[in-house]
């Protein structure tokens, strides 16, 4: 056998190799691969408040048992106490949050004698004090309630003062047929960081 159709034939694998690796002219191979993975569930926190209960009661001096403000007919002397119980409800890692009261609304006219400035704020709760009628609220306090009341004592004068001679302060008619309506309270929870 001779060499020179052994060297031809070479040639021709060798340009038929580089035709098939350049990827030009007819098929080519193309290689590829792919997987998909398992999706993944991102859940968020819980941060709310909800309201548990509210009253707004009359206390007479010398009587031992409050009553709702919508069956009493108030007179000078009485308080009336405005109470809002609330509950938190978390659920997250690292949650820091706050818990506030904003009395600012909870305002009382009788007989066209605003009572608001002699207002009586106080709030209670298990959680930590973070201020001010404030409390600090985690993730692990899921379920944890806050109590506030708001308190005004109608004064036996118009102006808080001792009766005047000439009756100037006196209450008269103004607290007849008068319809009494304290303003609400708000709370507020709020994620800190």
């Amino acid at each position: 056998m001779s060499s020179t159709p052994r060297l031809g034939r070479a040639a021709l694998a060798a340009a038929l190799a580089v035709v098939l690796l350049s990827g030009s002219g007819g098929t080519a191979a193309s290689w590829s691969d792919s997987v998909t993975s398992a999706g993944s569930t991102i859940s968020s926190g819980r941060l709310e408040v909800e309201a548990v209960s509210s009253s707004v009661l009359v206390t007479r001096p010398g009587s031992p048992t409050p009553t709702p403000l919508a069956t009493t007919a108030v007179q000078p002397g009485d308080t009336i106490t405005l109470t809002s119980t609330v509950r938190v409800r978390t659920a997250g890692d690292a949650l820091d949050a706050r818990l506030a009261l904003d009395a600012s609304a909870a305002t009382l006219v009788v007989g066209g004698v605003d009572l608001s400035a002699g207002a009586h704020v106080g709030t209670s709760s298990s959680l930590p004090s973070a201020g001010t009628h404030s409390f600090a609220v985690t993730g692990s306090d899921d379920g944890a309630t806050a109590t506030a009341t708001v308190a005004w004592t109608i004064p036996a004068t118009t102006d808080g003062r001792p009766r005047a001679a000439d009756r100037s302060n006196w209450w008269g008619t103004r607290l007849q047929n008068q319809s009494v309506a304290p303003g609400g309270l708000r709370w507020t929870l709020v994620q800190q960081s």
